[in-house]
C-alpha cells in the first residue's frame, strides 16, 4: 500500500506541468462550456435587440484580442494577471463558438451527433498527448506538415469567396480540424519537453507562482484547440 501512495506521489512530483496543464484545461473547458450556455439563454432577447450587431462585433472583438493577450503575452504574465484574463476569454469563446453549436443543435434529435461532435476532438486531444508523451511525434516533423495545412487551408478559404461548391467547404472543415489537431500536437510537444526541464529544476526554482502560470497557459492553449476542433467537427457533419 505504501508502495502505491509513493508510486502515485512520484508521478505527481514529477510531472506537475503536465497534471497542472490537464486541470486548467479542464476548468477552462468548463468555463467554456458555461459561456455556450449563456449564449443559448440570451439568444432570443439580443436576436431582438436593435444593439445586437454591435454588442456582436465588440465581443468578438474583445474576445479576439484577449486570445492574442494570453496566447502571445501570457508567459510574461503573473499568474494572478493570466488567470482572470483566461477566465474571462474562454467564456468569450464558448460564448461566440460554442454557443451557435448548443443552441442550434436540437439535443434530442441529434444527441448522437453532438456527443461525435466532443468525442472526436477528445479522442484526437488523447491520441497527440499519448504520441508526444512517448517521443512518438517529433516537433521538427509536425511543423512543416501545419505550415503546409495551413497554406492549403487560407487558399480554399479565398477560393470560397468566389466559389460556392460544397465540395471547398468540406475541404475547408476537413482542413480546418487537421490542423488543430496539429496544433495539439505540438502543444503536447511543448508541454511534455516543459514538463521535463522544469521538474529537473531545483526546489527553490519549482515556485508554485511559475506552476501555477505556465499551467494555465498551456491548459488555456488545450482548450483553446480543443473547441476549434469541436467547432471544425461540428461544420463538417452540417456540410
Amino acid at each position: 500500500m505504501n508502495t502505491t501512495n509513493n508510486f502515485k506521489a512520484q508521478i505527481n512530483t514529477n510531472n506537475k506541468i503536465i497534471a497542472g496543464s490537464v486541470l486548467s484545461f479542464a476548468i477552462g473547458l468548463i468555463v467554456a462550456i458555461l459561456g455556450a450556455i449563456t449564449f443559448t439563454t440570451t439568444f432570443s432577447y439580443i436576436s431582438q435587440n436593435a444593439l445586437s450587431l454591435p454588442f456582436l462585433i465588440v465581443g468578438s472583438i474583445i474576445d479576439f484580442i484577449l486570445v492574442m493577450i494570453i496566447l502571445f503575452i501570457g508567459p510574461k504574465m503573473k499568474s494572478y494577471i493570466i488567470a482572470p484574463l483566461a477566465t474571462i476569454s474562454m467564456f468569450l469563446v464558448g460564448y461566440f463558438t460554442l454557443g451557435y453549436i448548443f443552441h442550434f443543435t436540437d439535443v434530442s434529435q441529434d444527441i448522437v451527433k453532438l456527443i461525435a461532435i466532443f468525442f472526436i476532438p477528445a479522442a484526437a486531444m488523447l491520441l497527440m498527448a499519448t504520441l508526444a508523451y512517448f517521443n512518438v511525434i517529433k516537433l521538427n516533423k509536425i511543423l512543416p506538415v501545419s505550415l503546409f495545412v495551413l497554406i492549403t487551408l487560407f487558399i480554399l478559404i479565398l477560393v470560397s469567396w468566389f466559389s460556392s461548391q460544397q465540395l471547398i467547404f468540406t475541404l475547408i472543415s476537413a482542413l480546418g480540424f487537421l490542423l488543430t489537431v496539429l496544433y495539439m500536437g505540438i502543444d503536447w510537444i511543448i508541454i511534455i519537453k516543459f514538463n521535463r526541464n522544469f521538474k529537473n529544476l531545483s526546489p527553490e526554482q519549482q515556485s508554485n507562482s511559475e506552476l501555477v502560470k505556465w499551467s494555465i497557459y498551456f491548459g488555456y492553449k488545450l482548450a483553446w484547440d480543443f473547441i476549434y476542433a469541436v467547432v471544425y467537427i461540428y461544420q463538417l457533419f452540417r456540410n
